[in-house]
């Protein structure tokens, strides 16, 4: 095992990580808030070969950073951080900036930074404006149902599963908020999951967030929920973020 401690006072940045290994292997990369249990900004796997770089995106993260890397076989000493150098991070404000999308986003930041500590009850936006019900599980008709989030049609409250959010890194989080979000506050057709993804994105991809995450989030739902229409569904996803930094100029207005 190996680890840096960096300093990056909260602000938006990139991390460029370079590990180098002594033999082919899988590694796993963390990094993650020291002072916060199961808040990960990234938890990744890759097999790598000598040496490798890998790119985090941290639009959002804590005063100090630990970056870890693991052999999955456990041949921890074969495995070092070469270098962790710090970028800016890009950003495309048009994207995001708007009072009523400033306002979510930096409440549903604190909620996904904040998830694992928090216990099962009520949170409100500063301007009381969005509100999360945080439970151990998400039930209907008394029995649990497999999803992350979802939220009210009708007045907008959203519920989380701690259950489930505690295994997601903050960036996963925060996609499956904005995609609730998306629904009640930004959809021309408000149960339309597409239009909610997209809508969603935009913000994300806006805010600098890593498109693995991306993936990895809604992966990890439909993967619980197989169907033609999530098929469909993802094919939308991955070519919305495959064209996203071409297109943004024109949808980012």
């Amino acid at each position: 095992m190996k680890f840096k401690t960096i300093q990056c006072n909260g602000e938006p940045i990139q991390l460029v990580v370079t590990l180098s290994v002594l033999k082919p292997q899988k590694i796993r990369l963390m990094v993650f808030n020291p002072n916060m249990p199961n808040t990960y900004y990234t938890n990744r796997v890759k097999t790598i070969k000598g040496k490798a770089e890998f790119q985090v995106f941290m639009p959002q993260n804590s005063k100090e950073v630990v970056v870890k890397a693991v052999s999955i076989d456990g041949s921890n000493e074969s495995v070092e951080i070469l270098s962790v150098e710090k970028k800016k991070l890009d950003q495309f404000s048009n994207c995001y900036s708007s009072p009523k999308i400033d306002s979510f986003i930096k409440f549903a930041q604190e909620f996904s930074e904040r998830c694992a500590v928090l216990s099962q009850g009520t949170y409100f936006s500063d301007d009381r404006k969005y509100r999360i019900d945080l439970m151990n599980d998400i039930t209907q008709n008394g029995r649990i149902i497999q999803t992350p989030a979802r939220i009210s049609n009708i007045n907008g409250r959203m519920e989380v599963s701690k259950n489930q959010f505690d295994k997601y890194t903050v960036p996963m989080r925060m996609a499956i908020l904005l995609h609730e979000f998306a629904h009640f506050n930004l959809n021309v057709v408000t149960k339309d999951e597409i239009e909610a993804d997209l809508n969603a994105l935009k913000i994300y991809l806006g805010l600098g967030y890593p498109v693995i995450e991306a993936h990895n989030s809604f992966l990890n739902v439909f993967k619980r929920s197989p169907s033609l229409q999530n098929k469909e569904r993802y094919q939308y996803i991955k070519t919305f973020i495959d064209n996203f930094h071409t297109i943004k100029y024109r949808i980012c207005l």
